[in-house]
């Protein structure tokens, strides 16, 4: 009889403490989803990609840090490129989406299940870049690139603080 009680204490106890784990988890994430609709709301982000997928081939797994930010109403880009160029950039040594220009046409739409989706453009004397952007609710994100002179390579990644 005292085992029974005593199994049953302990089964109570780990039940609670199950669910005191797990309530945690749920506010750590609703932190994190407020804390990502406040960064993209004000314009300011930054997003780190670690796999790229170009157009053809198979995906890279990147190495070195490489980001995307949005700050304002500019991009800061430093992405890398694999993929096919069907004119050679004016600078050999220029080979990533590398560059820091002003904003255009920027737009997003939030999901409450998608999350943001998120277009803008980029000009520069080499090329115009559209970028799409989408990020989860948890942080997660994929950015697809668009050019004239390139073809199309997408990214994914996660938002960081």
């Amino acid at each position: 009889m005292k085992q029974g009680i005593l199994g049953l204490y302990i089964l109570v106890l780990i039940s609670a403490l199950i669910s005191c784990s797990t309530v945690k988890k749920s506010t750590a994430s609703t932190d994190k989803y407020k804390w990502i609709v406040q960064k993209v709301d004000s314009g300011n982000y930054k997003i780190e990609v670690d796999i790229a997928y170009p157009l053809s081939g198979q995906p890279v797994n990147l190495t070195s840090l490489y980001s995307l930010k949005v700050r304002n109403d500019s991009v800061f880009s430093y992405l890398p490129y694999f993929g096919r160029a069907y004119v050679a950039p004016m600078d050999p040594m220029r080979g990533g989406f590398i560059f820091e220009l002003p904003l255009k046409n920027y737009s997003k739409e939030y999901s409450s299940k998608k999350g943001y989706q998120i277009h803008f453009e980029a000009k520069d004397m080499e090329d115009n870049y559209i970028f799409n952007v989408e990020i989860s609710p948890e942080g997660y994100s994929s950015i697809g690139v668009t050019c004239y002179k390139r073809s199309f390579i997408r990214f994914s990644g996660q938002m960081v603080k």
